[in-house]
């Protein structure tokens, strides 16, 4: 379904938000540079890909993390000091028609391609837009960011700029005397961009203070903000299936087993908890996984689950080439719920980070140390059994 809005991408909490970049590496001004300052990862990605010569028009791709929606790019031009195509715009949408499913997308924001540094006639991209993506089945946005006013984060944030009595940001980022009287001589502005337009604020200072206000804005907005803003929690949404049922996403089968504490509701993670996961089954399944299927330290510590893959015609799941079991495979399914195809299968509880192979290791003579004494136990308990009583357990 195609709907129009007249905010940004950031704000209609689409899973997914489109970024137009040129396939050079620079991120320098409009939505490009407002989507550097707020994923700066992204950012970094971007950069080592066109040092790669991997970004190239026609071929938008998207940028998966954890705590953030997806972004999107979509090389609108080759080189920024250049205008837009028109066709290469073309390109970029048939692309995206033919492959959206394949990368598991399921709502997006669109800004108005190429129209902004781009150069392009509003118009005649706006009908090319409508005729890609009109029939495609998931919600998609064109955001035609006509507000008056900031909204979300944005909002937010010219909120604390324009609030003279609190110049602490002037103070943090060491700004001079002189530029931040001029700033404050400005205020109030109505959209955060409007900072850049003061006189004697550079590009340089411009990015400190979004980085600085955005940082402080994303934590006092975590609640407030969530009718205009909800794209940090929306793609933390994930259906629980009913037991048994097949979600396919991607080349992965996912299979919720029986559980009597799961039900059929949405499941919120929230962003502050998002890395809490259950501990002993991750270690019981890094185990599982090292002895059972056979996978080694370095397998088990780059492990993603875009790397499992089903056998179309056995069903069988297998990764790197190994087959696992049903058994194994359905206690994996039980830690999806917060992760994204592109995401680690096993990862530090506190704060997200993949496990170091020295800790893997760590994991996995404690788990076998555990599994050695339980054996030896209940041999010990079988042994101390009558032997009618032996015979009848073991037939039974």
């Amino acid at each position: 379904m195609l709907k129009y809005t007249d905010t940004t991408v950031f704000n209609v909490g689409a899973q997914t938000i489109v970024n137009t970049v040129n396939c050079v590496g620079v991120m320098g001004a409009g939505l490009a540079l407002e989507c550097q300052l707020r994923f700066p990862e992204m950012f970094q990605d971007y950069v080592e890909r066109c040092k790669s010569k991997s970004v190239k028009i026609g071929k938008p791709y998207l940028y998966r993390s954890y705590g953030s929606p997806w972004i999107m790019n979509f090389p609108t031009k080759n080189h920024w000091k250049y205008p837009s195509k028109i066709e290469w715009i073309e390109q970029g949408l048939d692309y995206f028609a033919k492959n959206y499913e394949r990368g598991c997308i399921q709502s997006i924001a669109f800004p108005k391609l190429g129209c902004d540094k781009g150069g392009l006639n509003w118009r005649d991209v706006q009908t090319i837009m409508e005729n890609y993506l009109q029939n495609l089945n998931i919600d998609i946005y064109i955001c035609l960011d006509r507000e008056s006013e900031a909204t979300g984060i944005e909002g937010v944030m010219t909120e604390l700029l324009n609030n003279k009595q609190n110049t602490l940001w002037a103070y943090k980022l060491g700004i001079k005397n002189d530029i931040s009287r001029k700033i404050s001589e400005s205020l109030p502005i109505k959209r955060f961009r409007d900072l850049s337009k003061i006189e004697g604020v550079g590009k340089q200072t411009y990015r400190d203070i979004f980085k600085f206000l955005y940082s402080v804005a994303v934590q006092e907005d975590s609640i407030s903000s969530q009718d205009h803003e909800i794209a940090n929690v929306s793609h933390l949404i994930f259906p629980i299936n009913a037991p048994g049922e097949v979600t396919e996403i991607g080349n992965i089968a996912l299979t919720q087993t029986e559980d009597k504490n799961t039900t059929n509701e949405p499941i919120i993670i929230k962003s502050n908890s998002i890395y809490k996961l259950d501990t002993k089954r991750r270690n019981y399944l890094i185990y599982q996984l090292k002895n059972s299927v056979g996978l080694d330290f370095n397998e088990l510590q780059k492990l993603k689950w875009c790397d499992f893959i089903t056998n179309e015609v056995s069903g069988q799941i297998a990764v790197f080439g190994k087959a696992i079991s049903s058994s194994i495979w359905q206690e994996i399914q039980l830690m999806k719920n917060n992760s994204h195809l592109d995401s680690h299968v096993f990862y530090n509880s506190n704060n997200g980070s993949k496990l170091s192979v020295d800790t893997i290791k760590k994991i996995i003579r404690d788990a076998t140390k555990k599994t050695e004494d339980v054996n030896k136990l209940n041999s010990q308990a079988l042994q101390k059994l009558p032997e009618k009583q032996l015979e009848l357990n073991l037939s039974y």
